[in-house]
């Protein structure tokens, strides 16, 4: 417990949301998705299962996908996110900018606002 009047002298507060700090790896814990067909949730998790960034790991584990599509053409967009093809059809999977690049059009309802400069996800 800290001492009376110690918390006058907080001037920053780290809350982990992901895991990331208390686990040492981050965590998925929801994924929003606009309709729950099985086909694209084996997609994203076999195009997620070829990458080698840190969140992949968690977004397969949390998918819990059983089998994985074949995916052919992987490539690492970096600071962007991947672009793979699943029977010659291209999928992109990472942030706005890389969606925005390749004329894919966000949902509104998943659409990003921002506070004081940062993106955070609509509630």
């Amino acid at each position: 417990m800290p001492e009376p009047g110690a918390c006058k002298k907080i001037n920053v507060v780290v809350l982990d949301k992901t895991g990331t700090l208390t686990e040492g790896k981050p965590e998925v814990t929801n994924i929003k998705w606009l309709a729950g067909d099985e086909n694209a949730i084996v997609a994203f998790a076999s195009i997620e299962n070829q990458s080698e960034h840190p969140l992949a790991d968690s977004i397969v584990k949390f998918l819990d996908v059983k089998s994985f599509h074949p995916v052919h053409h992987f490539q690492s967009i970096t600071g962007s996110g991947v672009k793979a093809y699943l029977n010659n059809v291209v999928y992109y999977a990472g942030n706005a900018a890389l969606l925005k690049t390749n004329s894919i059009s966000i949902y509104s309802a998943l659409q990003l606002k921002q506070i004081n400069g940062r993106p955070m996800q609509k509630q």
